[in-house]
């Protein structure tokens, strides 16, 4: 390989690297520095009479995330995390979804006919997984 050929090929190397570490800053300030990160949040307050839950899965990995509709809900009764039971004929749609790196996923759960009642005033704590790993919200249901 010539002289010539080599410059470039460095020059070139150079210029990726530049280019991958500018991406690399951009996506940072995008996510308020949250790379590598996956959240859960419930994003809307909870109360005793509340319909809902609001729920956000926000990808700051930089890879895409994969995960359905399943969650499993708890709350704390002491020290101890009891699963909130589902109503017997409630259910999750079967689809999967892709989520973007700096994506966010909105999930809304219909109180009342995933658990066929209110919830109680007290500390739960929501359940996703997301690329086979969990990860936990916690919140607080208000009167």
């Amino acid at each position: 390989m010539s002289s010539t050929n080599t410059n470039i090929i460095t020059v070139m190397k150079s210029y990726f690297a530049r280019l991958i570490a500018a991406f690399l800053a951009l996506v940072a300030m995008i996510s308020g520095g949250k790379t590598g990160r996956i959240e859960l949040e419930v994003t809307q307050p909870v109360t005793v009479t509340s319909e809902q839950i609001v729920m956000e899965v926000r990808n700051y990995s930089g890879k895409a995330l994969n995960f359905d509709e399943v969650f499993v809900l708890e709350k704390n009764e002491g020290d101890e995390w009891v699963q909130v039971a589902f109503a017997e004929h409630a259910g999750f749609h079967e689809i999967g979804i892709k989520l973007s790196p700096l994506g966010t996923y909105t999930q809304v759960i219909d109180v009342l006919s995933m658990f066929g009642h209110f919830l109680d005033a007290g500390e739960y704590r929501i359940t996703k997984q997301l690329n086979q790993k969990d990860y936990c919200a916690v919140f607080t249901v208000t009167e």
